[in-house]
């Protein structure tokens, strides 16, 4: 009986790689996805820069404006 487990522990080992190998597979095109998407996103950036706003470096300017306006008075 000890063959017996040995070889259904060898199945479910050679299971696990394959369900490993599937996932492996499965994150490979994810990560292409979001590379391509990154990739384009670069792309249009470069393209049409003015076309995008950066919100954050916006909040930070009239933040400065303000404080030097208040400042000024």
């Amino acid at each position: 009986n000890e063959k017996n487990q040995l070889e259904q522990n060898l199945i479910d080992a050679k299971q696990e790689i394959i369900n490993l190998k599937d996932t492996i597979n499965e994150l490979e095109i994810e990560k292409q996805r979001y590379k391509d998407d990154c990739n384009l996103a670069v792309r249009l950036l470069h393209q049409h820069p003015h076309e995008f706003i950066s919100t954050q470096s916006d909040f930070i300017q009239k933040q400065l404006q303000n404080k030097n306006e208040s400042v000024s008075k």
